[in-house]
């Protein structure tokens, strides 16, 4: 009897076999991401970087000697991907908030080529001109002044309208990233407390 029936029994357990195969590679395997994470974000860096183009007027006064330099220069307006985490993520909406600290001014620099130094008269007259010839301070004074027309920009960049701007520019790199590549939305929110652009998702809950 065993082997009336054993190729019969061999059929039908290829038959099985098969069918099986066949219906577990027909049903669509589903494959449900964890979102987007906080190294993709750290990839952007250059990417959210707001450089800021700047001319401002420093007078500056030394032994007699008197500089006006007219300084031209740039400064960059950084928000630290580093220190972003995410506050929530919601797989099933695709939607996400992330908290980023607020920009900060970064690498200020003058313009040296595009930078005019103009030598102003002397408050008096002439002992300034004798205190000029014997001390020499022009050297020093635009030493000095270089160094406060760094500092100056640095300053001015650090106002809030500039910085404003840098956290939209943020925002929208984030958001459009994530967007585009993933078909996620993120919602940013700045840990000082500062309102994101956006407030979707918060109506949305």
């Amino acid at each position: 009897m065993s082997r009336r029936w054993g190729l019969p029994l061999v059929f039908v357990v290829a038959g099985l076999a098969f069918w099986g195969g066949t219906r577990l590679a027909s049903t669509p395997t589903r494959v449900q991401g964890t979102g987007p994470t906080e190294a993709q974000v750290r990839r952007l860096a250059k990417l959210v970087v707001l450089r800021v183009q700047l001319a401002e007027v420093i007078e500056g006064e030394k032994a007699g000697a008197r500089l006006a330099v007219v300084v031209k220069g740039d400064c960059d307006l950084a928000t630290d991907l580093g220190a972003a985490r995410f506050l929530s993520k919601d797989p099933a909406r695709q939607v996400a908030v992330i908290e980023l600290p607020p920009p900060t001014p970064d690498r200020p620099r003058v313009d040296h080529d595009r930078t005019w130094v103009y030598r102003l008269p002397p408050r008096w007259s002439v002992f300034g001109t004798m205190v000029e010839l014997v001390a020499k301070p022009q050297e020093v004074l635009l030493t000095e002044a270089m160094a406060a027309a760094q500092q100056r920009l640095e300053a001015v960049v650090n106002g809030h309208d500039y910085v404003d701007q840098a956290r939209r520019h943020a925002e929208s790199v984030i958001a459009g990233f994530f967007r585009e590549a993933f078909d996620w939305t993120i919602e940013v929110r700045w840990s000082d407390g500062k309102a994101g652009s956006s407030n979707a998702l918060v109506a949305a809950r």
